[in-house]
C-alpha cells in the first residue's frame, strides 16, 4: 500500500497546481473570434463589474475531487445589475467526455452577488467572487456537483 501512495500523492499535487494558475485557458479550448468583452457601464456596481472578463480554470468532481475538464467562462457583457451574457467553453479530461469540446453563449443573472447561468444540459453554474480576485464556480445537476477556482485570463 505504501508504494502506491506516493505516485497518487504526486499526481494530486500536480493536478491541483494545474488549475487556476492565471496562465490562461488550455490551448485546446476553442473560443470563437467573435467572443469579446465589453466594459461594464459606470452604472453597474463595482462588485458586479468585477465579473467582467475571461476566466480560466478546471472542474473537479465535488465528491471525489476528480479532475473533469478545463473551462473558460467569458463574461462578455453585463447588461444590468441583474443580467449578463456569458460565453462558456471547455474540453473534457475524464471518462466519456475526455477530449470532447463544447461552447455555448448563454444569458446569466446576478442573484446575491452570484453570477448564475444554466447550460443546455441542465447544469446550473453559480460563480462567486473571492476576496483574492479569483472566481469560485459550482456546477450542479441531478448527476452530481463540480467545483473549480477560476483566475482572470488575459489570453
Amino acid at each position: 500500500m505504501k508504494s502506491n501512495s506516493l505516485p497518487v500523492l504526486l499526481m494530486l499535487v500536480y493536478l491541483s497546481g494545474c488549475a487556476g494558475t492565471g496562465q490562461g485557458p488550455a490551448k485546446d479550448i476553442n473560443i470563437p473570434a467573435d467572443v469579446t468583452v465589453v466594459a461594464p457601464a459606470d452604472a453597474i456596481p463595482k462588485d458586479l463589474a468585477a465579473f467582467s472578463g475571461k476566466w480560466a480554470g478546471a472542474w473537479y468532481g465535488a465528491a471525489t475531487n476528480t479532475y473533469m475538464a478545463d473551462q473558460v467562462i467569458v463574461v462578455e457583457r453585463i447588461t444590468s445589475p441583474t443580467s449578463a451574457r456569458v460565453a462558456y467553453a471547455g474540453i473534457g479530461r475524464w471518462g466519456n467526455i475526455n477530449g470532447q469540446p463544447w461552447f455555448d453563449r448563454l444569458d446569466a443573472t446576478f442573484v446575491d452577488n452570484t453570477l448564475q447561468f444554466t447550460l443546455p444540459s441542465g447544469v446550473v453554474v453559480a460563480c462567486r467572487m473571492n476576496r483574492d480576485g479569483t472566481l469560485n464556480a459550482t456546477g450542479t445537476s441531478r448527476g452530481g456537483t463540480w467545483r473549480g477556482t477560476f483566475t482572470r485570463s488575459a489570453n
